[in-house]
């Protein structure tokens, strides 16, 4: 799991533990320390918020300068699940029920060469519909020319690594109504990621407030947070891969088992305003 933050050099980051349960840590005093939220070296005046508004602060007079600053972070991670998505479709000139008839012949035999040949595959949902096949003309009402069935299909996988043998079983018998309409590599629980990437960001903000009291020339004095806020947080994308690429590279490779698929890497952002008295 790679990580970033802001430009230039920062105290090394709390762990999680430090920053989410306030747990109490040594009082630092120098610029190589970065202070777990709970370090007694930091006071505290209910200003947390969640980003839609502003936090409750107690009455208090302010005696030192007042400080906003920034702590940015960026987590990024490997993707740990794909889903396959696939259509079958089957026509019929004259009634819907051979059609559906049609492709649920071709829809079993898909299931029977992935689900019921792979461990790692399973079904993570399905839908079926019929519909008229209709051709529009211009000026004139429209020809009715039979029926399609349709089942769409998602599978879902952990074992990243066989997915290129899952596309190969299921192109298999590419001309039966079988198409592919891509695959999305995500994370099974992209919150946890989220709370990473906002805890490092909090450590930052707080790493820059001690800068800036140090560079002051105060080492061993209190500072107190008025306010903190999740002020921007990056929308968790999961990546796409489509039916084309995929199309592309199956054509590139000797066999669909060896494509080429790349996950790629999935990059969550987190940045937090920390507003701070400093000691006079």
């Amino acid at each position: 799991m790679d990580s970033d933050g802001d430009d230039g050099e920062y105290p090394p980051m709390p762990n999680m533990e430090d920053i989410v349960g306030n747990t109490v840590g040594d009082s630092a005093s120098s610029i190589e320390d970065n202070p777990p939220i709970g370090d007694p070296s930091i006071g505290y005046y209910h200003g947390i918020s969640n980003g839609m508004g502003h936090g409750h602060r107690d009455s208090h007079v302010y005696r030192g300068p007042l400080v906003t600053v920034e702590g940015s972070h960026t987590e990024r991670v490997e993707p740990d699940t794909a889903s396959i998505s696939v259509s079958v479709t089957a026509k019929d000139d004259i009634t819907p029920a051979a059609a559906s008839r049609k492709a649920s012949k071709i829809h079993a035999s898909l299931l029977k060469r992935t689900v019921d040949a792979h461990d790692g595959l399973i079904i993570e949902r399905s839908r079926f519909s019929v519909s008229p096949i209709m051709i529009y003309h211009r000026n004139l009402p429209p020809t009715h020319a039979g029926y399609q069935a349709t089942f769409d299909v998602t599978f879902v996988t952990e074992k990243l690594a066989q997915v290129a043998h899952y596309l190969s079983d299921i192109l298999k018998e590419p001309s039966t109504g079988i198409e592919v309409g891509g695959v999305r590599f995500s994370l099974r629980k992209p919150e946890v990621v989220q709370d990473i990437a906002l805890g490092k960001a909090s450590g930052r903000a707080v790493a820059k407030a001690r800068v800036m009291m140090v560079g002051m020339g105060v080492t061993n004095r209190k500072f107190n947070v008025l306010e903190i806020k999740e002020s921007g947080v990056s929308r968790y994308r999961p990546r796409f891969m489509s039916a084309r690429s995929i199309h592309q590279e199956s054509a590139r490779s000797a066999a669909p088992a060896v494509m080429k698929l790349d996950p790629g890497i999935i990059a969550i952002t987190s940045t937090v305003t920390l507003t701070v008295e400093l000691p006079m």
